[in-house]
């Protein structure tokens, strides 16, 4: 600084540089100020379109991302994308750069805004009018993308797969369809129906077709999207097996049990030949295997054959992640537990069961089904082993978390209900037979004294 002063452009390129350094120990608040502090001085000095200046534009950008402030960084991105493009051109590695910063920070922003799952409190024009502020931003990213690289361009077609994606999850699945739709139409254009990216698009629109119920149009598309006549891609893509899975359910909502069952053991066996070396050449988790698992499962305990149905459960559990327990372990678990009761261990039933009731209640709620039914498996394996006043007592108190939460209209408040009574006649009746059992001793010990009183009186 004494060398160059306080305005030099290597001075504050140095001051850039330390920022550099601070973001890569992600001390972002200190990353902050030196990128601040840099741009002034840059924009004062070389003006706001000088390739330095728009680097450390793009490089505060993403210290804001970092510090989830989302709206100060998409200012910034879109200064520094602006410039760019004026400087360098639309296809320069630098203005690639923020336009993918860009569209990571414009995707977190309509996440952030539209978490439908977490804000339940959200009904009807709430939830329209987030959805529509989320898409907004989406919009935003593609006012700048079609000036850039026309109007069908790959890009859109990733920026439209975001808009999707949070139409789907807010459950507006009529315009997820035209959205999926629109983009499949520009990656069919630009890519071919050949490409992996296309025949993920193909799936995700298949997945949202089952959701409206219209299962022949999903199955049309998830079979050009699997089969088709396309020349096979990598067979062990994930999108590969993605496919399988996807058309197996279908099959499966459908009632088709035969081709959901040969669907799922072809997913099965795709990852077998995908895996055949070493043990430890297996992944520890996967999810489409034990979902796999998991489906053959319930196929096979709807046909009674609880064994099967067994041994496919445990294999769903081994393959999921054992180190915690998620939505979808609680479930395998609380699936597996029940086959387990059906099949005459009451024991081992009641065991896995209070492993995880506890942690069911916790994540799932006490007033959701699954939690509802994990209770209703473990009364039954109490009731099995003549301990029906404990099984009574378990529901009794599920009974009142259920209708306190959501009344006694409710259907599941009423199948508790129902349960307890259930128990409460099965102890009626215990106690009748155990005064008739007591009952008849006594009639039996009285005919033994007067039996004795008769041979006193012969003798």
């Amino acid at each position: 600084m004494k060398l160059y002063g306080p305005k030099h452009p290597d001075t504050i390129d140095c001051r850039h540089e330390q920022g550099l350094i601070v973001l890569m120990e992600r001390r972002f608040d200190n990353a902050e100020v030196l990128f601040k502090e840099a741009l002034n001085k840059m924009q004062a000095t070389l003006g706001p379109c000088y390739l330095t200046t728009i680097a450390c534009t793009r490089n505060l950008a993403e210290t804001l991302f970092h510090q989830r402030k989302f709206d100060q960084a998409i200012s910034k991105c879109q200064d520094a994308l602006q410039c760019s493009n004026e400087l360098c051109g639309s296809d320069h590695l630098s203005t690639l750069k923020i336009l993918n910063l860009y569209c990571c920070l414009t995707e977190c922003l309509a996440g952030q805004v539209i978490r439908i799952r977490d804000t339940d409190a959200l009904e009807g024009d709430g939830k329209q009018t987030q959805l529509l502020t989320a898409t907004a931003f989406y919009e935003g990213a593609l006012s700048h993308i079609e000036p850039l690289f026309g109007k069908s361009s790959l890009q859109e077609v990733q920026v439209l797969s975001h808009v999707a994606k949070q139409m789907n999850k807010a459950g507006y699945f009529n315009d997820t369809e035209k959205t999926y739709k629109r983009a499949l139409d520009i990656e069919l254009l630009l890519a071919g129906d050949q490409a992996i990216e296309t025949r993920r698009l193909m799936h995700d629109l298949g997945f949202v077709l089952m959701k409206l119920g219209r299962l022949e149009e999903a199955d049309a598309i998830l079979q050009r999207a699997d089969k088709g006549g396309i020349p096979p891609i990598e067979q062990d893509h994930r999108d590969v097996f993605e496919i399988s899975l996807t058309r197996a359910k279908l099959y499966y909502e459908r009632g088709h049990t035969t081709a959901a069952e040969d669907g799922f053991l072809d997913v099965l066996e795709k990852k077998r030949q995908q895996f055949t070396g070493d043990e430890s050449d297996k992944p520890r988790f996967d999810s489409q295997t034990s979902y796999a698992y998991w489906a053959l499962g319930n196929i096979y305990e709807e046909q009674k054959w609880l064994e099967d149905a067994e041994i496919h459960f445990q294999r769903a559990v081994q393959n999921d992640d054992t180190a915690s327990l998620n939505k979808h372990s609680l479930i395998l678990r609380r699936d597996l537990a029940r086959v387990i009761c059906l099949r005459g261990d009451y024991t081992e039933s009641e065991t896995i069961l209070r492993s995880i009731l506890p942690k069911i209640d916790e994540v799932f709620g006490k007033t959701d089904m699954i939690s509802a039914t994990a209770t209703s498996v473990l009364a039954l394996a109490l009731s099995r082993q003549r301990r029906n006043e404990e099984a009574l007592q378990l529901c009794e108190r599920k009974y009142e978390a259920l209708r306190d939460g959501l009344g006694d209209d409710d259907e599941t408040t009423k199948e508790i209900w129902n349960s307890c009574e259930a128990y409460r006649e099965l102890i009626r009746r215990n106690k009748v037979a155990a005064n008739a059992t007591l009952e008849l001793e006594a009639g039996i010990v009285g005919n033994a004294n007067l039996n004795l009183g008769s041979a006193e009186d012969v003798d």
